[in-house]
């Protein structure tokens, strides 16, 4: 019923054929009709859309393995190991440890390379316990 009214009145907002006629005036319910917007499905109401929820992003390995580049690069080789120790372990893999043990080397810390090989070994080595 609610369809065809609101086709009726969208016929009467048409020209009409004829070159000498008026416009029908615009009634209440026609200027409500123009100003909706069409969407191609009947069932889709932007009201009841509701806004997506900010998603938290996770830090990912190699966005964590660009970073401590940069750092490395700059001369912030502490900063780097700081960064790497505390980040999420998700984002710590065994490319990324590779990455900072590179990083150290190309600096001259040999030790603190081997330190962090040290390190990133226990880490991926599960103990057998007797």
């Amino acid at each position: 019923m609610r369809r065809q009214a609101l086709q009726q009145d969208a016929r009467k907002l048409l020209p009409s054929k004829a070159a000498g006629k008026e416009k029908a005036p615009a009634t209440p319910v026609a200027k409500a009709v123009k100003a909706a917007p069409t969407f191609r499905s009947r069932h889709y109401d932007p009201e009841q859309e509701t806004a997506p929820k900010s998603e938290i992003r996770l830090l990912e390995p190699h966005i964590l393995s660009t970073r401590l580049k940069k750092l490395s690069d700059a001369g912030k080789v502490e900063d780097a190991i700081f960064m790497l120790k505390n980040a999420p372990l998700d984002a710590q893999n065994t490319q990324v440890w590779n990455t900072m043990i590179w990083e150290t080397l190309k600096v001259g810390r040999y030790s603190l390379a081997y330190q962090l090989f040290v390190d990133v070994s226990g880490l991926y080595i599960t103990k057998v316990s007797d």
